[in-house]
C-alpha cells in the first residue's frame, strides 16, 4: 500500500531535520500515531496556525512529557 503523500512529505520533512536520532525516531513514530489526525487537519493553515510539521512536533513532546510523569 503507497503512503498518503502528504504523510510521505511529513516524513521527508522529519528525515532532513537537524535533530537526534531518538527525536527523530520519536517524531516517525507520531506520524503513524496520529495518521488520521493529521490527515483530518486543514492542509492549508492560516498565519499563526501551526503546519503538520510544527503540529508533529507539539503532540511528539507532549507525549514525551506525559511518559516521563511518575
Amino acid at each position: 500500500m503507497q503512503e498518503h503523500p502528504r504523510l510521505a512529505l511529513l516524513r521527508d520533512q522529519v528525515l532532513s531535520l537537524p535533530v537526534d536520532a531518538q527525536y527523530r525516531t520519536a517524531l516517525l513514530e507520531s506520524i503513524d500515531t496520529y495518521r488520521d489526525q493529521i490527515l483530518a487537519r486543514p492542509f492549508y493553515v492560516s498565519c499563526g496556525e501551526w503546519n503538520d510539521l510544527e503540529a508533529l512536533q507539539q503532540v511528539t513532546l507532549g507525549d514525551a512529557m506525559e511518559r516521563s510523569r511518575p
